[in-house]
């Protein structure tokens, strides 16, 4: 995985923090990368690893994802997904919900990307 990935990985972890959401500063941020592109690091990679914090009583993270904690949970769930059918079962119905459960933001977010909306 490249630098560029890692980068856009925690700028949209941003989105899961527990504090007032600046999408414009998120899309600023990850500039003239392809939406599609986002939509699925988005969704498939990043939500699956930081949502819980948004459903924590006390979230545990109020500003910015430890980094390397990031990139390794992802690349913890990604493995155990290539390597058992099972769990790629279970993260794409995981998947499926976060992409309900999370369109608005995703929504606000595409907006400031200037993008449509497409679900």
């Amino acid at each position: 995985m490249d630098q560029d990935h890692a980068k856009i990985r925690l700028v949209l972890s941003r989105v899961f923090v527990d504090t007032e959401i600046d999408y414009r500063s998120i899309a600023a941020q990850l500039g003239t990368a392809d939406c599609r592109l986002l939509k699925e690091i988005f969704f498939e990679e990043v939500a699956p690893v930081c949502y819980p914090n948004l459903r924590a009583p006390v979230p545990p993270v109020w500003t910015i994802f430890d980094a390397q904690w990031l990139q390794a949970e992802i690349a913890n769930r990604l493995a155990r997904r290539r390597r058992s059918a099972c769990a790629a079962i279970k993260d794409k119905i995981l998947s499926s919900y976060l992409r309900l459960a999370f369109s608005e933001e995703w929504r606000r977010l595409e907006a400031e990307l200037g993008h449509g909306y497409e679900k």
